[in-house]
């Protein structure tokens, strides 16, 4: 396979990167922070790297934005843009970013490679120059309850001049709300509690208003281990903000308490993009990996990669129940070819597209799949990168990947159950060389995965014993 690189997402190969912090479009341009070791391609020495984007698509890389110092490290964070009508405190600034100083032994770290944490606490730095260069706030910390375990701050504006910062307990599995009036000054008013899910630590909470009309908020939360193989992931529960605290719904959400944000293996430290009211829709991006193996990318030259930003939606099942839906914002990614193909009935291993690209976006509809399973691989040579199963009869997809020579047995296969929202159904893969993100019935079931080697020169491949079912299907390659 020919080592290329990903077309259409920020990647980082000479620096450690993990978690996006600070996302948000400002003044007409996209800025993505994101945790980084400036000097290694390995992790350590933690602060926050920058890149800047017009399009989503080709990324600036800018000068690192907060550096580390001996001893406390820049964990994740947000940013917030206050119009200066609101600006109400003795600080003014175009930017505010909220950030975890996380204090540690950097001798244990260097001779023992033992993060020894002995605190975490809540900073603020401003910028006044659209986000390239930063100034520590004079009265930091903003919060500290002298905890090792109290991380990632996100600040939503709830209208002109009030602000909500979440801040997890990580291990006591709570989720702390603050209130303020300044950005400056802030007082804790709620502690949600209400996940049962409580495995592995809670990071990087986020809370999205979905639906104003409604009042219907999504709260997300990322969770370092516990999921499927034991791997990290996302979940999120759909609610009400009552009087500053978050109260799930769980009729939002069919019946049960929380829902997987993405089904795959690698995706994690999901975060908004802070507007201002300038985006129609919420934008996402999160991180394209897995704490089970990401620190041992490095030596097999993959890159680290952020997810493609997501479009944020909410899809109506019933009178009361909803779907968190999920779209690749690829609106100003230039399309060089396009080219369709129809199949139908029963088929065996029906090529759709040969000698493809490593970077496709392929969109689909499947139509009278009422019985039998559908199967597409993403095949090199004889060789099955990626296999997805969509199985009719029990509602339910299975994919698995190549395990290279990367990938233990036990982390390649990953399965989820989809709801039928119509009498179609449809179903899209964005690959980009080294990643496949795959959205299915309008965006309601995600999973996400990282290849073992970057992909070049590739087939679709399908199989049907649906005989009823009509697959219709482009293929679209970027420039």
């Amino acid at each position: 396979m020919a080592a290329k690189n990903p077309k259409l997402h920020y990647f980082q190969y000479d620096k450690w990167m993990n978690d996006p912090n600070g996302l948000i479009f400002h003044n007409g341009i996209y800025h993505l922070y994101y945790q980084c070791n400036p000097n290694s391609k390995y992790w350590g020495n933690i602060g926050w790297g920058h890149a800047t984007s017009e399009d989503l698509i080709t990324w600036t890389e800018q000068p690192h934005a907060l550096p580390a110092k001996p001893g406390a490290m820049i964990f994740s964070g947000s940013i917030a843009a206050p119009d200066d009508a609101h600006s109400k405190g003795s600080e003014k600034a175009s930017l505010y970013a909220f950030y975890t100083v996380c204090d540690y032994d950097p001798q244990r770290l260097q001779s023992d490679n033992v993060l020894d944490i002995q605190n975490q606490r809540q900073h603020l730095a401003l910028s006044d120059d659209n986000g390239i260069t930063w100034n520590e706030y004079r009265n930091n910390p903003l919060i500290d309850i002298g905890s090792t375990e109290f991380r990632d701050p996100k600040v939503q504006q709830l209208a002109d001049g009030e602000w909500l910062m979440l801040v997890a307990r990580s291990l006591d599995h709570k989720i702390d709300f603050y209130y303020s009036e300044d950005l400056l000054s802030w007082t804790l008013t709620s502690t949600f509690t209400q996940c049962p899910f409580q495995k592995g630590a809670w990071e990087c909470p986020d809370l999205i208003l979905l639906c104003p009309q409604e009042n219907i908020w999504c709260l997300m939360l990322s969770v370092d281990r516990g999921f499927a193989n034991n791997g990290s992931g996302v979940i999120y529960m759909l609610g009400n903000l009552v009087d500053k605290a978050f109260v799930i719904n769980t009729a939002y959400m069919g019946g049960n308490a929380y829902v997987r944000l993405d089904h795959g293996p690698d995706f994690f430290a999901p975060q908004s993009f802070f507007h201002n009211g300038q985006l129609s829709k919420p934008l996402m991006l999160g991180w394209l990996n897995s704490w089970l193996y990401a620190k041992e990318m490095p030596a097999q030259s993959l890159p680290m990669m952020q997810s493609m930003p997501r479009e944020l939606g909410l899809v109506k099942v019933d009178d009361q129940c909803y779907l968190l839906s999920q779209h690749p914002a690829l609106s100003q990614a230039k399309v060089s070819e396009s080219s369709t193909q129809t199949v139908s009935g029963l088929y065996s291993q029906q090529a759709l597209f040969s000698e493809i690209p490593g970077t496709f976006l392929w969109e689909a509809e499947i139509h009278n799949f009422d019985q039998g399973q559908l199967s597409l691989s993403i095949v090199d040579a004889e060789l099955s990168l990626v296999t997805i199963v969509i199985d009719s009869d029990e509602k339910t997809m299975r994919i698995s990947r190549h395990t290279g020579d990367f990938f233990e047995a036990a982390n390649t296969d990953y399965e989820a159950p989809y709801l039928s929202l119509t009498s179609m159904m449809d179903i899209s893969i964005l690959a980009d060389c080294h990643s496949v993100e795959i959205f299915v019935n309008q965006g309601t079931t995600v999973f996400s995965l990282r290849l073992s080697s970057a992909m070049d020169n590739v087939s679709l491949l399908a199989e049907s014993t649906a005989s009823n079912s009509k697959l219709q299907s482009t293929l679209s390659q970027f420039k």
